[in-house]
């Protein structure tokens, strides 16, 4: 495939973007578009795109304040950064768009299937912030089980200040990505919770590969091996539901796969998007 970087305009501000395709050759299906995670990045998806078949056309970007994209001076929430996201395609590319979204990028895919459901022919979330989980189902499922039904809340805020602190600083742009994903945790997705999931076919990918860890400089004290089982079968739990919520959802699981899926068993990607592409068909009535 032929990559052709692109400079696109975000309200005067610039956005970098990069166009797959084969040149010459007429597209036959949904644009595919790549929506990375914290901190951005489109060579996180080279490695599928090498695989996509040729009849595809596929496009990478930069959101704003990232990697070269200029800052906007607006707040990255998910519906910015997706009517960001829809005016620049409108600018090299036409709908529908397939939709492929890892980790944060699964929020800001799911704003934009909800914002522009009629430019969306489907969605992959790969390894996703679970757009899902709400505090009152942390403290069913997780807090109570742990023993701490009370104050699980002021456990996981601990908990993130302290590893916060442990990681440090990062650019501007990241800094304004980590602050939305924690806004929107906080306050249990409301806006994507308030937007409508078009019924096209989604594909959740989820690894059960997480790693386990046992850090006793922890501020708080608290069974930490359980407390990551507890989240991951929650989470495998809401995710499930979303991949439910529509008329073709499929959720997969990988123990081959860390968190960055798409490097590490990118193929299992590829059979996410084709699987969109050519979604099952209904059962035969009899």
């Amino acid at each position: 495939m032929v990559a052709r970087k692109l400079d696109v305009s975000n309200a005067g501000h610039r956005l970098l973007m990069t166009s797959y395709a084969v040149k010459g050759l007429a597209i036959k299906h949904s644009t595919i578009v790549f929506e990375s995670g914290l901190g951005g990045g489109e060579d996180h998806w080279k490695k599928v795109i090498d695989l996509l078949p040729k009849s595809v056309m596929a496009i990478t970007y930069e959101r704003p304040g990232m990697n070269g994209s200029a800052p906007d001076g607006v707040p990255p929430s998910p519906e910015h950064i997706a009517t960001v996201l829809h005016a620049a395609l409108a600018q090299v590319a036409s709908p529908p768009y397939l939709l492929v979204g890892h980790s944060w990028g699964g929020p800001l895919v799911r704003a934009f299937a909800g914002l522009f459901p009629k430019d969306v022919s489907g969605l992959v979330l790969v390894e996703t912030t679970d757009f899902g989980e709400t505090a009152e189902e942390r403290r069913r499922y997780i807090y109570e089980p742990l023993g701490h039904g009370e104050d699980g809340e002021k456990l996981r805020a601990a908990v993130d200040a302290y590893y916060a602190q442990q990681a440090g600083h990062f650019d501007p742009g990241v800094d304004a990505d980590i602050q939305m994903s924690r806004d929107e945790r906080r306050d249990d997705f409301r806006d994507l919770q308030n937007l409508p999931m078009p019924p096209v076919p989604v594909v959740v990918i989820a690894t059960t590969r997480y790693p386990f860890t046992n850090d006793p400089h922890l501020p708080v004290s608290y069974d930490q091996a359980q407390y990551q089982q507890l989240m991951l079968n929650y989470r495998f739990l809401s995710l499930g539901r979303f991949a439910r919520s529509v008329p073709d959802g499929t959720l997969v699981t990988t123990a081959r796969s860390g968190h960055y899926v798409q490097e590490e068993e990118p193929r299992l990607v590829l059979w996410g998007i084709r699987r969109v592409l050519r979604p099952a068909r209904p059962a035969t009535q009899h």
